[in-house]
């Protein structure tokens, strides 16, 4: 029973609690968590922003082959350098965010960003190019397994972006709008289900090291308490006092309980107790 409470400390259940949506249901421990994964999130959410700006790029041959070097394609190019720009800004402003709060809103909005691009160019591709269409399913997967959001920002930012695109393509054909609608749900239950599993072990995870820290940190304490008397002590073969390190003379319960945690209480041994009541009854004959 003892072990088990050690394992499991009452404020440990109380505040490590898992909700349903992946996040604890303690802010103060979700705060903590998040502080601690700081670092990482900052990392991905930048390598994310960089993918996004190559993403980007690497779409405007496709701009061109689609609408030639018309307004149209003078309107797509001004508006992906400029989402270039931004996320440029972005990237630099995540690397110096000094709280995973102000991280997250920047990522969202940058995520917001890149939503308003994609369902643009989703609406803008002529009919029957329905490539783009079908491979768009991908940033539903992106958004559930990578982006370094908690799972409630995850899944509003997904569905919002499924929403708006199946809106922006509604004029497809009807069996090409009803196959996207499916695999969009496909990737949402994969995506969803997989961000859960993560979003759970790395919290599970941070309480195993919280708990592991937390019992360092007692044996480390009980280690300082304990003192122990070690070395070579003088002690008088006559009164049996100890000399100490400032050469003075101290009864030995007094050198011990200042070097220890130990106290004296005093009785008397039955080897004495027969010899002074032996020295008592020749005293009395």
């Amino acid at each position: 029973m003892a072990t088990a409470s050690l394992a499991h400390p009452p404020h440990v259940r109380e505040d490590g609690r898992i909700g349903f949506l992946g996040v604890f249901t303690a802010p103060a421990v979700e705060t903590a968590f998040r502080e601690r994964h700081f670092r990482d999130d900052r990392w991905l959410g930048g390598f994310l922003v960089v993918a996004g700006m190559i993403r980007v790029t690497l779409f405007l041959a496709a701009d061109y082959r689609h609408f030639g070097a018309g307004p149209a394609f003078g309107l797509m190019c001004a508006s992906r350098v400029l989402f270039l720009l931004v996320s440029a800004w972005v990237f630099v402003a995540l690397r110096r965010a000094a709280s995973p709060a102000a991280a997250d809103r920047l990522f969202a909005g940058w995520c917001l960003v890149l939503i308003t691009m994609t369902v643009h160019a989703l609406a803008t591709r002529p009919p029957g190019n329905d490539a783009l269409l079908l491979m768009s399913f991908g940033m539903i997967v992106v958004g559930y397994c990578l982006t370094p959001l908690p799972l409630p920002g995850q899944a509003s930012l997904t569905l919002g972006y499924s929403a708006a695109a199946l809106y922006a393509c509604r004029h497809a054909g009807g069996a090409t709008l009803a196959t996207v609608a499916a695999t969009y749900g496909m990737a949402h239950v994969f995506g969803a289900v997989t961000s859960w599993r993560l979003n759970h072990r790395r919290r599970e995870q941070f309480l195993g090291e919280r708990r592991e820290a937390g019992l360092r940190a007692q044996l480390e304490a009980a280690l300082a308490e304990v003192r122990t008397l070690r070395g070579l002590v003088c002690i008088c073969a006559w009164c049996k006092r100890v000399r100490d390190e400032a050469e003075a003379w101290q009864a030995v319960e007094k050198y011990v309980q200042n070097r220890t945690h130990a106290s004296f209480s005093h009785g008397i041994c039955p080897d004495c107790l027969q010899s002074q009541v032996e020295e008592m009854a020749c005293v009395r004959a």
